[in-house]
């Protein structure tokens, strides 16, 4: 199981480091604190995107402005090596996310993941957030499997402390150099840390 925001795609943060910088552009009369409130109202599925462009002043050009922030997400490094090494193992993977559902969807597609991943859980479909467990649990429901059985990858600290409080083993994904916060959680450096390891253990 692996978090959309992180080990994905970066930043992990979008709300800050890609969304409200973009509108704020179009827009340098917005209310950043609005846009927050907005987008938490969106992500937990209180809102359609349709209606949060439109609250943010973006409505008439909402098409290329949603076009220009998913496309503006880089993929990690190695992911569809990992993902196929996977799928090779018979090791479905599942992921994880704070986002609604279209723009999930769009997210998956852009990044050719349609066929890679079993299942695609977001905030928006069960109106709660990570690190609340519902998206966990939902996950749980959806493959079939026990919590126990899972390994968990995020780089944010309390959605790992969450997930182990459920029983998943975690590990704190860290990308290229990062440094590595004061944490009890394995470290993974990257997809090819987790390929080195599956193929040292067979």
């Amino acid at each position: 199981v692996v978090d959309v925001h992180g080990v994905i795609v970066r930043p992990t943060d979008p709300l800050e480091g890609l969304l409200l910088p973009l509108i704020t552009e179009r827009r340098p009369d917005a209310d950043p604190d609005r846009v927050r409130e907005l987008h938490r109202r969106l992500v937990l599925g209180r809102m359609s995107v349709e209606e949060f462009w439109s609250e943010v002043g973006l409505g008439p050009v909402a098409d290329e402005v949603e076009t220009s922030y998913l496309s503006s997400f880089r993929l990690v490094p190695g992911l569809h090596p990992f993902l196929d090494r996977m799928a090779a193992s018979q090791l479905p993977v599942a992921v994880v996310g704070n986002q609604p559902r279209a723009w999930g969807d769009r997210l998956r597609r852009m990044a050719a993941l349609d066929d890679e991943v079993a299942s695609w859980m977001v905030s928006g479909d069960v109106g709660s957030t990570l690190p609340e467990p519902a998206l966990f649990e939902a996950t749980r429901r959806t493959m079939s499997v026990d919590l126990y059985d899972c390994f968990y990858l995020s780089n944010v600290p309390d959605h790992l402390d969450a997930a182990e409080e459920l029983g998943m083993a975690t590990g704190l994904f860290l990308a290229g150099n990062e440094a590595a916060p004061a944490t009890g959680h394995s470290l993974v450096r990257g997809f090819d840390d987790l390929l080195r390891s599956r193929a040292t253990t067979g």
